[in-house]
């Protein structure tokens, strides 16, 4: 395996020490040897947490919206089941539609 996002810790802490003991890193630049070897890792890490956490708001509001869905269809349902005129019935699903959109 090699050094990078891939490689376990353990591994990119080895791989430091031996560079550093057989002098392929100097020691006065042992922080910038350590910053970039994980810098790889944090990055892949950073970008798998923003997706993760993507994907959760975007399921969360998606349920959401379905709920909202659902709601207005039942409303629909019982406006129709009132039995109104047809006039009563459209002015009532402007009025729900108006409702919803600002919901949404």
């Amino acid at each position: 395996a090699g050094v990078g996002g891939d490689a376990p810790l353990g591994e990119l802490v080895n791989t430091l020490r031996k560079a550093l003991d057989d002098g392929v890193l100097p020691l006065a630049d042992e922080g910038a040897a350590v910053e970039m070897a994980l810098q790889r890792r944090q990055a892949q890490e950073s970008a798998a947490l923003l997706t993760e956490q993507y994907a959760e708001r975007s399921s969360k509001l998606a349920a959401r919206f379905n709920a909202l869905l659902d709601e207005k269809a039942q409303k629909r349902a019982a406006i129709v089941r009132r039995g109104a005129s047809d006039e009563d019935r459209a002015t009532a699903f402007e009025a729900l539609d108006a409702e919803y959109v600002a919901k949404q």
